[in-house]
């Protein structure tokens, strides 16, 4: 994967939007993803996108660049560059974090409702994922470790509040089948062992 600065260039107006990633090609799939979905944060290059279609546009390498200075230079382009024809929203290299938490929390939801229904509409036509489908993700995510800034984030979100599980009870039928659950899971990790 390429690391550095890239541009998005829409062809028949010869506008861009500039952006940097330490993996292009994936960030430009995210991009496409979005532009398709009509979901893109940045207002004008959904415009641009929908008005002359996918065909029309192009991602650009600018510049390969490490990841300690990818900020920088994005910031250093984005200050030469004229912004009548630019499709950017912010004039800082933010990385594409350009929405007030109010606004990123508005868009989480939305996406979170389209993958709801996106789910509902595949299991109303009988799709359903296959356990080697199932075994392949677990496999994929086996051993990762999330970082430990999101871990002291997730731990501190929940520090002061009760449980959620606080006062509730639970059928002997519930009880029963979380017992046979828990010594199966210790009964593999002891056989892996």
């Amino acid at each position: 994967m390429t690391s550095g600065i890239y541009q998005i260039r829409c062809n028949p107006t010869g506008k861009v939007y500039i952006g940097s990633s330490c993996r292009i090609e994936k960030r430009w799939r995210e991009h496409e993803l979005h532009l398709i979905a009509g979901t893109h944060v940045n207002p004008h290059l959904q415009s641009a996108w929908n008005k002359y279609g996918s065909a029309s546009f192009e991602l650009v390498i600018i510049e390969e660049c490490g990841k300690e200075t990818i900020r920088l230079r994005e910031q250093q382009i984005l200050d030469a560059a004229d912004w009548s024809n630019l499709l950017n929203v912010s004039k800082g290299a933010s990385g594409g974090n350009t929405l007030s938490a109010e606004q990123a929390e508005q868009a989480r939801l939305r996406r979170s409702e389209m993958n709801k229904k996106m789910w509902e509409e595949r299991r109303a036509n009988g799709w359903s994922m296959s356990d080697e489908q199932r075994d392949q993700i677990g496999r994929s995510v086996a051993g990762k470790k999330r970082p430990q800034h999101v871990v002291d984030a997730l731990v501190n979100s929940h520090k002061g509040k009760p449980s959620p599980l606080r006062g509730t009870t639970h059928s002997e039928e519930v009880k029963k089948k979380r017992s046979e659950a828990l010594k199966e899971y210790y009964r593999k990790k002891r056989s892996v062992e």
